[in-house]
């Protein structure tokens, strides 16, 4: 009888500690899950613009420096 209630407790510990295990990855995936994206994906596409147009802006420098001192 006293072996049955030790292997009865060890199995109600066991199943508590997997259940706040579990509630543990729960709260993970849905602190991940509840991220916006979107912001992110955003902020990439206007920094390539951003690059895009100061590489043509560079070559305009350039091109104009070149000008200048060809005009000398």
């Amino acid at each position: 009888m006293v072996a049955e209630d030790d292997e009865t407790s060890k199995d109600k510990e066991i199943d508590k500690h997997m259940a706040l295990i579990s509630l543990s990855f729960k709260k993970i995936k849905h602190s991940r899950a509840n991220q916006d994206n979107s912001s992110r994906i955003n902020r990439s596409a206007g920094y390539e613009n951003q690059r895009i147009s100061n590489v043509a802006g560079a070559r305009e420098t350039v091109g104009s420096t070149l000008v200048q001192k060809s005009r000398i």
